[in-house]
């Protein structure tokens, strides 16, 4: 018999000197869980101990060395005094009776947990990653217990990677849409064909839509249908028969689980019903109109159809809940409908500052999260969070948001959370993604965990002697961020108004991580390093491919300049750029905006350098390059002579940076450089670095070392992700890699120029791929030795089309006087295409902004038919470039643009695009 005292405490020896007396006791009909459960805690004894464990059934004969898991006739969990007594599915109590130790649960699933978390929590064991699992070793095994009950909670708690033993070891409940090893622990399923944006499959477009299209939201004056895989269209939710359809679509799935083998009757069921991945299309008809009238928000009659859906399950159903999305449209909640008792809101502030947390009111963007969080929280118990994690658009850029974690979730519980979903990298190789998903299962576990504790605990486990400089590097990205003072957006990888990490930053972090890998000592830790080190490889590799890097064939200019505002715009009436003397002038520096130092000012201001050019780089620096100006217009002046005028769209060219070339190098001694730049509000004047550019030298060799060991590490580890991807594991990768190579062969072959003419050339095979429209391949006949290709056995969009984005930025930076005219020219194969279908087009896109929905149009285009090409056969097509244009006012591309044709294996391959002055 059992003597349980809530407050017993004492200290068991489990294993002296690599032997046992204890035993552990499971039920004789005992469940699967609880059967693993005293499997893993014999597995981890007996790895910290080299002692063996055994398990054993009840219906042997009570000993004082007993370790019992689960029910039995030992003891029940209903014997526990009140304050031992666990709540929830997955609550548990531990229970000290002398020499003897339970863990006990409320089901088969919380006595699993109980036993990871005594091994964590008494024994120090860590669950660091799917490649390692921290066991300290310990043939004498003396341990402090104290009786204790703990009951999570968070009842949902799920990361979108994760392998099945750490997830579970994690206790984790469900990864993505699965859950781990569901037939045997259960866990939390969204039943049903998806866990999120699920209206095209509750009432089918291709059952429907043709006689019914009323049942389809309304857009515009058309019925938009909700597509399978949730990603456009909408429904009509103030229309009956979409009700009765969605609610006989949610009986079928509950049936439909309930027949699996996998079905478990401890799993926490959920079913969603929440709007398609169309942040904006609410049905606009006069029904649906009216009610989010009524309820003052878009998300009215989302509410009012998933309380109604939950009411007719729930009677039925009890113990499934209704879960929908305050996301978009949806993430203000209506004026006067509560959510129903089972329905759960999962609230997806994907609009979020990521850097900051959710309540810091100081933050524009997450002021509003905040309050809708807190309207939703007056409303309802039931709330869930679909977090986000990572940088979606480029897995392997930096995404820094470590030091929010703990503040968040704090908030979160405060606000009544129950349930917690962060959506992180599809690959463990993105940056610090182990290390977030450890910290982020911990939480998600324990939400006072202590955060960075976490982090140095993780680092110093996992990467040995290394982890003081992985920490470094961690700091630093966070520091670099945080100077930059912008938000921390889900998609960073591909914004205009992204971070950017300048060159000398990647540089100094690349040789703190080279540090690193030369501190590990196993073969395991440098594997490790050597992964974390892809995210510098990568963003040094991607500023090489945008010609934005430092070396010998760079030289920085001095960050402090002169600067001088001009309210009147007088200064180029006044020859200002013809100046030498500047001492009146006041200090600035050109790594941030004059409105960020000081000047509360608006219109024309004027920088100026005096730089001096050693005589052994006498006619070396042929180009100046601009990390970026923020500004409406700028003129560029050296020596008092223009060198570069531009008048842009700041909200299109403010992040970018941009090279000019000059007619002649700069020859040794003193050189006058002046910049005027006009803007009207917001930021404004040069805000990133300024150097002088030797286009005849090589790429640093820091640059050919990152590419080669990328390609190196990236396949040895196959990283299977670079950005959000649904395709084949490794794709992405595999085009990356080619570009590399592309990019380094480049690099050893003869720079001169043999076209007197010649503006600008472009190899194809380093164009940017992001959406993986076309194949690099390397083939000898291309003046590049590489190529890129795409079928014809599609119908391509000019989106889709192979583009040379810099061509309008390269069109605006031609000084007035070169007033001739412009060809451009592409060099173009064809293979396998009927003559008598289509071949392909080139020309100029033009793509208007944000404000216009980002619409391209193919402006200036040529069509070749496949009847003119030549079969395998490269050949040079030209167009003249319009000289009447305003190339500030949109974003102009070069595009090549197959056409479909049923020809068998056709396609379209480029090798390059170049402008040049007509003859």
């Amino acid at each position: 018999m059992w003597c349980v005292v809530s407050s017993a405490r004492g200290e068991v020896v489990l294993a002296d000197a690599g032997a046992t007396e204890y035993v552990i006791v499971i039920g004789a009909n005992a469940s699967k869980a609880e059967q693993f459960a005293a499997e893993e805690l014999s597995l981890f004894l007996h790895q910290m101990t080299d002692a063996d464990f055994k398990v054993v059934t009840d219906e042997h004969a009570s000993g004082r060395y007993e370790f019992v898991v689960g029910q039995t006739n030992r003891l029940d969990i209903d014997e526990t005094p009140d304050n031992l007594k666990p709540t929830g599915t997955e609550g548990f109590a531990i229970i000290v009776d002398d020499d003897r130790v339970a863990i006990l649960g409320n089901t088969g699933r919380a006595t699993l947990y109980g036993v990871y978390d005594f091994l964590e929590h008494e024994l120090g064991c860590r669950f660091i990653a799917s490649d390692m699992t921290h066991v300290p070793s310990k043939p004498t095994l003396r341990v402090g217990v104290q009786s204790r009950v703990f009951s999570p909670k968070l009842e949902y708690r799920n990361l979108h990677q994760g392998t099945t033993q750490w997830s579970v070891r994690n206790r984790l409940n469900a990864v993505w849409g699965t859950v781990p090893n569901e037939a045997i622990i259960g866990g939390a399923r969204f039943i049903g064909p998806s866990f999120v944006h699920t209206f095209g499959e509750l009432v089918p477009e291709a059952e429907y839509f043709e006689a019914h299209p009323e049942y389809y939201a309304l857009w515009e004056g058309k019925r938009v249908p909700a597509a399978i895989g949730g990603k456009t269209g909408g429904l009509c939710l103030t229309h009956p028969d979409v009700l009765r359809i969605t609610i006989a679509s949610v009986r079928d799935w509950i049936a439909d689980y309930r027949r699996r083998a996998s079905a478990h009757p401890d799993t926490l069921l959920l079913v969603s019903v929440s709007a398609n991945d169309d942040h904006h299309l609410v049905c606009q008809c006069t029904g649906c109109q009216a009610v989010n009238k009524e309820e003052d928000a878009p998300s009215g009659t989302l509410i009012r159809f998933v309380n109604e859906v939950a009411e007719q399950i729930g009677a039925d159903e009890p113990m499934v809940r209704i879960e929908t999305l305050a996301y978009g449209f949806s993430e203000t909640p209506p004026a006067k409908t509560k959510p129903h008792d089972n329905v759960i809101i999962r609230f997806a502030p994907i609009s979020a500052d990521f850097a900051r947390p959710f309540n810091d009111t100081a933050s524009e963007r997450n002021r509003q999260v905040h309050h809708n969080l807190q309207q939703w929280s007056k409303l309802t118990d039931n709330i869930y969070i679909w977090d986000y994690r990572t940088n979606f658009h480029a897995y392997l850029k930096p995404f820094p948001d470590l030091r929010v974690l703990e503040e968040n979730m704090r908030y979160l519980i405060d606000a009544g959370l129950r349930g917690y979903y962060a959506q992180t990298a599809q690959t463990e190789s993105a940056t610090f993604s182990r290390l977030r998903r450890y910290v982020l299962a911990k939480q998600a576990w324990r939400p006072d965990t202590n955060v960075q504790q976490a982090i140095n605990e993780f680092c110093q486990l996992y990467y040995g002697p290394a982890a003081p400089y992985v920490l470094q590097y961690i700091d630093m990205v966070h520091d670099y961020f945080a100077s930059l003072d912008i938000p921390l957006r889900w998609r960073d990888g591909s914004s205009p108004d992204g971070a950017d990490y300048d060159y000398s930053f990647l540089a100094e972090v690349d040789d703190v991580l080279e540090k690193a890998e030369a501190a590990a000592e196993t073969e395991a830790q440098t594997r490790r390093v050597t992964e974390e080190r892809l995210t510098v490889w990568y963003m040094l590799v991607r500023k090489a491919l945008a010609g934005d890097v430092e070396g010998d064939s760079h030289h920085s200019l001095p960050l402090t300049w002169q600067f001088r505002t001009d309210p009147e715009d007088e200064g180029l009436s006044e020859q200002w750029q013809a100046q030498s003397d500047f001492e009146s002038w006041g200090p600035i520096r050109v790594d941030e905006s004059w409105t960020n130092q000081g000047h509360a000012y608006h219109g024309v201001a004027w920088y100026s350098l005096m730089h001096s050019v050693d005589d052994a780089d006498a006619g070396r620096f042929d180009a100046i390059r601009f990390g970026a100006i923020d500004g409406d217009e700028h003129q560029i002046f050296i020596n008092g002579e223009l060198v570069d005028e531009r008048v842009a769209d700041a909200a299109l060219t403010w992040n970018e940076p941009f090279q000019v070339n000059l007619d002649e190098p700069l020859a040794g001694g003193e050189h006058t450089i002046v910049v005027r730049v006009k803007k009207a509000s917001r930021a404004a004047g040069i805000w990133r670095p300024v150097t002088l550019v030797d286009q005849s030298q090589g790429l640093p060799g820091r640059i050919h070392t990152a590419g080669s060991r990328f390609i190196e590490v990236s396949e040895a580890m196959e990283v299977s992700h670079l950005s959000e991807f649904y395709g084949r594991h490794g794709e992405q990768v595999e085009h990356f890699n080619r570009r590399i190579k592309v990019l380094l062969m480049q690099d050893g072959a003869s720079r001169e120029d043999d076209n007197p003419n010649r503006i600008a050339r472009q190899p194809a095979a380093l164009l940017e791929n992001e959406h993986r429209m076309f194949t690099v391949e390397f083939d000898e006949s291309a003046l590049n030795g590489a190529c890129v290709s795409q079928p014809t056995d599609r119908s391509w969009t000019i989106n889709q089309s192979i583009r040379w984005n810099a061509l309008g930025e390269l069109m605006s930076d031609l000084r007035p006087q070169e007033d001739r005219p412009v060809t451009l020219r592409v060099r173009v194969r064809t293979e396998g295409l009927r003559t008598d279908t289509g071949g392909f087009r080139f020309g100029i896109a033009r793509r208007l902004g944000k404000d216009h929905g980002w619409r391209a149009t193919a402006w200036k285009v040529v069509r070749v038919p496949a009847a003119e090409t030549s079969d395998k056969t490269w050949q040079w097509y030209e167009m003249t470039v319009p000289d009447d244009t305003d190339w500030s006012d949109a974003l102009y591309y070069a595009f090549v643009w197959p056409e479909q044709n049923s020809g068998e294996g056709g396609r379209v391959l480029v090798d390059t695009f170049e402008l040049v002055y007509s003859e």
